[in-house]
């Protein structure tokens, strides 16, 4: 199994201040399937094809996710790139700070990483039967032929949910 976890811890850091004057906005259409098998909804595959040019993508971006959100973060690397969007919403109720993709160079990297807020155990109890459901599925698909695999990470007190879609 691949262990390319995608991680800008620092993304937090930087855009931590701007939280009092956002919205938070539901992220339940956005968001919807990738909890299901890795699935992307029409937004977000839209969002994601539009990377790595930002400024395309964030016109992708419905007016609410855009008043939620706070600038691009960009980590570029010799293989892939981070390109992270701090949001402040909510996906089945959960917080969510970072919707994170790792897109590699003609390399095949795709990964997408939904860093959430608050108490990981909120997380956890909402999203960690889901994950596991999704695992099982995953792993029993004929399908899936490269392995994409997901999971819930919990560490320093912080639930994320990955989606490894690389080839």
């Amino acid at each position: 199994m691949r262990q390319f976890i995608v991680g800008c811890g620092l993304c937090l850091v930087s855009f931590s201040n701007a939280w009092g004057e956002l919205p938070t906005v539901a992220l339940d259409d956005f968001l919807s399937g990738v909890d299901d098998r890795c699935q992307y909804s029409a937004a977000l595959e839209q969002f994601r094809l539009a990377l790595p040019d930002t400024e395309q993508a964030w016109a992708l971006l419905p007016p609410q996710l855009q008043a939620a959100s706070a600038p691009f973060i960009i980590e570029d690397e010799v293989d892939y790139q981070i390109i992270a969007l701090p949001i402040r919403g909510t996906w089945r109720e959960v917080p969510v700070e970072l919707i994170e993709f790792g897109l590699g160079k003609g390399n095949g990297i795709h990964v997408l990483v939904i860093d959430f807020g608050g108490s990981p155990d909120r997380a956890e109890a909402v999203f960690g039967p889901r994950v596991v459901r999704s695992q099982d599925l995953m792993a029993n698909d004929p399908d899936n032929l490269t392995d994409a695999f997901t999971d819930l990470i919990i560490e320093s007190e912080r639930a994320r949910l990955v989606c490894d879609l690389s080839t």
